[in-house]
């Protein structure tokens, strides 16, 4: 379910990351989703593959973008095995 959504417009939120939303998988994989302009979600809600969770952002001067310099979604995968390791 989600874990964290951020509304952060501080240019050094989160290591420049802006408005975010932070999901927790039942794996116990984590997914990161940054850059963003709007939120569809709340923390405690339980989303589906597939599902809008946000709006992008990310460009210069936009609201949410952080440091962003063009529009862009940032998204990272913690705790996941990677498949290009041998």
């Amino acid at each position: 379910g989600v874990e964290e959504v951020g509304a952060h417009n501080l240019l050094w939120a989160l290591g420049g990351g802006g408005n975010h939303i932070t999901i927790l998988h039942p794996s116990g994989v984590v997914t990161y989703y940054g850059h963003l302009a709007s939120s569809l979600v709340s923390v405690g809600d339980s989303v589906s593959q597939g599902q809008t969770i946000a709006y992008m952002g990310g460009g210069r001067g936009m609201a949410g973008a952080g440091l962003s310099t063009g529009c862009h979604l940032h998204f990272q995968v913690v705790g996941a095995r990677n498949p290009f390791s041998p």
